[in-house]
């Protein structure tokens, strides 16, 4: 398991699949309420909290259980002193995303698009700037990703979306990282597919390292949001543009 004091009124811990099954326990039963399972979620979130010397007793305590790409949970509790009116600002935002979402699909009339398959995107949320450059600076591959930085300047928070390439392609810093680099001999590989596959599963992997260091959105409607709502500051390649400011 991994225990992270995010701020103040924020802490985040990663159960794996190895974790639960120690405790015999899997997915299922924690999506239908099994006791055992709410029982094993307590006894962690309690462990958090001490290991992060958290307090469980502020006037708002709610909990955020989400699944990640590689089926471990992710528990975001948050705590404190925090206004009603920001939690009733974070369920209006979840509305408005599911509409700016719906007016998204609706606008879109390229047929071309509308067949091929939609790439794969994830969404992380970091406090501040200089969490967002330490996160980025650890990811030493970025083949083949395409990413951007929102910002919410009320919350001062940052948004950094990443985006599956479609097969063959690349951002232009990635292309140039390639031609410096020696040729591979795929051989009949490249014929059945498997190079593609091996980019789907390095940006699978990227994303994943992700979230040691920011708080991973939920699902797509919230990405919608940001897009059409916050203030981009990096159009593309983020996440070298960021790794590049790391001191």
């Amino acid at each position: 398991m991994i225990f992270r004091k995010i701020n103040e009124n924020t802490i985040n811990c990663i159960i794996t699949v190895d974790d639960m099954n120690e405790k015999g326990i899997d997915l299922n039963d924690v999506f239908e309420r099994k006791q055992e399972a709410l029982d094993y979620l307590k006894d962690v979130i309690m462990e958090a909290a001490r290991k992060v010397n958290f307090s469980l007793e502020g006037e708002y305590t709610s909990l955020r259980i989400s699944v990640l790409p590689d089926h471990s949970i992710s528990l975001m509790l948050y705590g404190g002193d925090e206004p009603l009116e920001h939690i009733m600002e974070k369920r209006k935002k979840i509305k408005d995303a599911r509409e700016a979402a719906e007016r998204y699909l609706k606008d879109k009339k390229d047929e071309e698009m509308a067949e091929q398959s939609f790439a794969r995107e994830y969404g992380f949320i970091f406090s501040s700037l200089s969490d967002a450059i330490s996160g980025c600076a650890q990811i030493s591959e970025t083949r083949g990703a395409r990413s951007q930085l929102y910002q919410n300047r009320f919350y001062n928070e940052y948004f950094l979306i990443l985006t599956e390439p479609q097969p063959q392609e690349h951002s232009p810093a990635d292309a140039k990282a390639s031609a410096k680099a020696p040729a591979a001999d795929v051989g009949a590989d490249a014929a059945d597919g498997s190079e593609d596959e091996s980019e789907a599963a390095l940006f699978e992997r990227m994303a994943l390292s992700f979230n040691e260091f920011g708080i991973p959105l939920e699902d797509w409607e919230d990405i919608a949001y940001i897009k059409e709502h916050e203030k981009c500051i990096l159009k593309e390649n983020a996440i070298q543009t960021l790794a590049k400011m790391q001191a």
